[in-house]
This record gives C-alpha cells, structure tokens and sequence, in this order.
C-alpha cells in the first residue's frame, strides 16, 4: 500500500472536491486514491495501544499510524451518533447541521424505537454528503453497517445520499438492528438474514459488517471510497474491540492499490442509539 504525505493528502483531497463542486472530474487517467474510512463507534482514545493503552495490543491499528499520520486535535462532531455522522458525512459544525442529536423535538419525523414512539431528525435532499462530491469526481462509493442518518424517512438512505453501495442496517427497521439482526439492507433492498430467524443467534452483525466491506473492497474499480463503520459493542455491555473477527488483522493489500488512504475516528460517546 503506497503511503501519501500530508501535502499529497492535502492537494489529492482538494483536487477531487472541488472537481466534484465545480461539476467537472478528474481526466479518468489521472492518479487519484482509493480511500477507506473506519469508524469505530464506542472506541476512545485510550482503547488502542498507538495511545499507551497497555491491557491488549492492536498492532494492526498501530501500523496504519506508525506508516502514516495520526490527527491528534481532531475530534468527533459530536458525542452521539446520528449527529456526529451528518457532522463527518456534510462537513458541516454541528450548529449548522441537519441532525443535532439522536432525537428531535421538532422536525424531522415520528417513528417507533421498540414500543415507544419518538421523533428524529433525517438529512434531506438539500444536503450534500462527502460522497455526494467523490461521486461527482468520479469514485465508486459504498458504505457498510450504520449509517443512522435516515430517521424515519424512507427517502433518506445511503443511496439517495451519494453511496453507488449501501450494505447494513437502517433506523427505521427495527429488525435490521441489533446484535443479530434478521432483516439487511442491500441498497434499497431488504435481505433476509435466515441465520438469526427465530430468536436463532448464528450471524453476529459485527462478523456481516467486515464480510460486506470486504464484498465492496472486490469491486473493479480503481476509484472507490468505502466508508466502513466497525461495530465495537458486545451483547454483554461496552467492550471496545471485543469481537468474533479480527478488527486487529490486517487491511487486504490487494485490494487498495494504487494508491490508498485509510482514515479512522473513533467515536466513544454515551449508550444511546
């Protein structure tokens, strides 16, 4: 995997933006990179080792910082999920967002979280997502797993925001959710995880979401961006990293050349969903 400075992280960043915001890509010849971007939700600072963390060693995570570079004053854009993900997919502050929490006290709209009915907030068709301006510049784009930025608008999935793949689970289908769901999204459509079929726990979502990353890292084409986020809770509480695959196994090589970069943020904030 080939490593990127800072200022070819910079200008390759800036290139492929503001191609996408002016409406005109990047000649297909030109070298753009693959990018892959990791969220670890409920993963802090202090859960991998390349922060002094000494209980068990991540040295795969360790590896991607030691061979690239870490961004120490960054932070999430908010310590809740649904408006720390519209902070990461608009690039906008959370004051100026779409979604500014979980839940909502106007807008948006009501739905039900198990029994009970609550209100949320979605991103709407005036909203432009990263993947909205890489596409534009001519990327292939998926993401896996969460994406919590639908509330209960059916208009508001992955692919009505820029995401060519979309494989994971949405808020408003309950049964897409949890540790062993038994409804997945594959783009708009909704596949049976027969595995989980009644009260059945044979396919752990934290094993679906890699083996679906890995699905849309296979894809031919030399321009992807593939946002990933790991799921990093176990059914038994918060245990970062405490998984049936492994999260601290290498990235496959294979599948990011040319040229790649690889982002991670972890994101370690109080149990809502």
């Amino acid at each position: 995997m080939a490593l990127v400075s800072r200022r070819d992280f910079v200008r390759l960043s800036l290139a492929a933006g503001s191609a996408a915001a002016f409406g005109a890509a990047p000649p297909l010849g030109a070298e753009r990179p693959n990018i892959v971007f990791i969220l670890a939700d409920d993963l802090g600072i202090n859960d991998v080792s390349v922060y002094g963390q000494k209980k068990f060693p991540t040295p795969h995570i360790d590896s991607l910082a030691s061979a690239g570079m870490r961004f120490t004053d960054a932070y999430a854009g908010a310590p809740v999920c649904a408006p720390s993900r519209c902070a990461l997919m608009t690039g906008l502050n959370i004051g100026l967002a779409r979604v500014r929490g979980n839940f909502a006290l106007a807008g948006g709209l009501v739905g039900n979280k198990g029994k009970e009915s609550v209100r949320r907030a979605n991103i709407t068709p005036a909203d432009r997502t990263v993947a909205d301006y890489l596409k534009g510049a001519g990327y292939h784009t998926g993401l896996v797993g969460k994406w919590h930025l639908d509330g209960y608008d059916p208009g508001a999935t992955p692919t009505d925001h820029g995401f060519d793949e979309f494989k994971g689970w949405l808020v408003q289908n309950g049964k897409s959710q949890g540790y062993f769901p038994t409804e997945w999204y594959n783009g708009k459509e909704v596949v049976a995880v027969h595995e989980n079929d009644d009260g059945r726990q044979g396919r752990y979502e934290t094993e679906l979401s890699p083996h679906c990353a890995h699905q849309l890292s296979g894809i031919p084409d030399l321009r992807r961006i593939i946002f990933f986020r790991g799921w990093s809770k176990s059914p038994t509480g918060f245990k970062p990293l405490e998984t049936r695959v492994p999260l601290t196994s290498p990235l496959p090589d294979r599948h990011l050349k040319p040229t790649s970069i690889v982002l991670g943020e972890e994101k370690h904030n109080v149990p809502q969903n």
